[in-house]
């Protein structure tokens, strides 16, 4: 029988384990290599004309190198060791710094979701990285980068059955909470549907960016093997051609691999607290959005992704418009169909056959083919047939494809207003739905530029702490109507938007 583990003494000060300083060594390593090969490889390839010379400042720059690393680990250490947290009357310390010193409570009723990550490096070392958010902000309040997985789990169920302690004293006799149910699990299938029909033009673009960055790095040692200017040229032209041939080639297994490591045995379960969310591959992330921080749901389906029923669900939590778009709370759907369960902890999606729903104006297109479309060919055309010649004709094609787009947004958008929730439709080659709960908005507000005013028309713009959502080109009265039914219903709602 193996020996029960201790119970730790939250209310004394803990450090992380000595594995979180090879983390950062090891952050520390990555840094500097990644700042200073491009060096190393010029000096490997440059063959200077005073020997004596060039290794004197070969020894120094070392010895510099050598010095900074060694700063930057002993700061690290240090670091490290003066971090320490504990609980104490009901609040979570963290202390932290040696010259700018740090000391942060969080109280614990204010913590909404405690996560757990584990990247690579992490199961490498056995630690796992936690974040604590809290009610009261936008971004993560607090992170402890290494923790050993047990007192990670420790740490998290502490602090969340405290305040679930401090909920349930204020009730007489609170139910049960229902059980866990997994709403949603990727199968194999799945994912590969998923990476194939994934954005390979973004990764198109960062590749290409990446390689070209590569090759600008590497232009001085090239003009050092290659001196002659004829044979620079022919060699830059060479690579450049093979360089867009390996990346049109690595696209899709790139953007495909970015899409099986993000979403790697990807599980939704719901309690009742909110939706716990568990994937990756390499990066194992695991997250609990609460249902009190969830502002709105947002579900969204390229063309492509439409033709084999997959869509991308958006849980718009508080905080959102602060992350970057790797970080958002996306969930992946393998069928329109699973927005049901979701939603059904935050609103019934309404039926679209009830009502009339609101539109945009027919002025958009012509305003939007104006604006965006001809005036800048006209500017810009001087300028484009001076640098590309009879090239330039080619984009006369642009104002007509501007109008396009316009006339597919304003075909596809659509806007039903209900008592409690509101319906959006949009996109223009994809389709995406809006779904908002009107006690949700934080605040409304009216827009008209010059040429709206002069055709009593109008934007909308519905504030939310997870992000604005707008609604276009309105006639002016269904614009206002929409503000007041907005503002009536933030109004009479006592439910706390969270």
């Amino acid at each position: 029988m193996e020996p029960t583990a201790a119970p730790i003494d939250w209310t004394k000060p803990q450090r992380q384990p000595p594995a979180g300083f090879v983390l950062t060594f090891i952050k520390v390593i990555g840094f500097l290599v990644r700042f200073i090969w491009p060096v190393l490889l010029l000096r490997l390839f440059n063959a200077p004309e005073k020997p004596e010379g060039a290794a004197a400042r070969g020894q120094v720059a070392l010895f510099i190198v050598l010095g900074i690393l060694v700063l930057l680990l002993v700061l690290s250490g240090l670091s490290l060791w003066l971090f320490r947290f504990y609980i104490a009357n009901g609040e979570l310390h963290i202390r932290k710094g040696w010259l700018k010193k740090v000391a942060l409570s969080i109280p614990l009723a204010n913590i909404q979701a405690v996560q757990i990550e584990e990247s690579l490096l992490h199961r490498i070392l056995g630690i796992v990285k936690v974040t604590i958010d809290t009610a009261g902000t936008a971004n993560t309040e607090a992170t402890i980068d290494a923790l050993r997985r047990p007192m990670a789990e420790a740490l998290r169920a502490t602090l969340l059955q405290d305040r679930i302690s401090t909920e349930s004293a204020d009730t007489d006799a609170a139910p049960p909470p229902p059980p866990a149910t997994t709403v949603l699990r990727l199968s194999g299938t799945d994912l590969l549907r998923l990476s194939l029909t994934a954005n390979h033009l973004e990764a198109f673009v960062l590749l290409l960016t990446f390689s070209w960055s590569l090759y600008d790095d590497l232009r001085p040692i090239a003009t050092r093997i290659l001196p002659g200017e004829e044979a620079l040229v022919m060699a830059g032209m060479a690579a450049m051609i093979g360089l867009a041939v390996m990346v049109l080639v690595v696209t899709f297994i790139v953007s495909t691999a970015r899409v099986i490591l993000r979403f790697y045995g990807y599980e939704a379960v719901q309690n009742d607290r909110g939706f716990a969310l568990r994937h990756g591959l390499l990066d194992r992330r695991q997250r609990l959005v609460g249902f009190e921080k969830i502002q709105y749901l947002h579900w969204r389906a390229s063309w492509l992704r439409r033709l084999f029923g997959l869509w991308i669900l958006e849980l718009g939590a508080v905080g959102e418009t602060e992350l970057k778009q790797k970080q958002k709370t996306e969930v992946p759907l393998t069928s329109p169909a699973q927005v049901a369960p979701f939603a059904a902890a935050y609103h019934q999606v309404p039926a679209t056959e009830a009502g009339i729903p609101l539109h945009i104006h027919p002025s958009y297109v012509a305003r939007r083919l104006l604006i965006v479309g001809v005036l800048p060919l006209l500017v810009l055309a001087p300028l484009l047939w001076w640098w590309l010649g009879a090239n330039a004709l080619a984009f006369v094609l642009w104002p007509p494809f501007i109008w396009a787009m316009a006339t597919l947004r304003r075909r596809k958008f659509r806007a039903w207003l209900h008592n409690e929730a509101l319906l959006l439709r949009g996109g223009t080659l994809g389709e995406s739905f809006t779904l908002l709960k009107w006690y949700k908005v934080q605040s409304v507000s009216l827009h008209q530029s010059p040429y709206q005013r002069s055709h009593d028309l109008a934007s909308v713009t519905l504030h939310t702490a997870a992000g604005p959502i707008r609604l276009l080109w309105l006639p002016l009265g269904e614009a206002q109507a929409v503000v007041d039914h907005a503002l009536y219903q933030v109004e009479s709602e006592e439910r706390k938007w969270m």
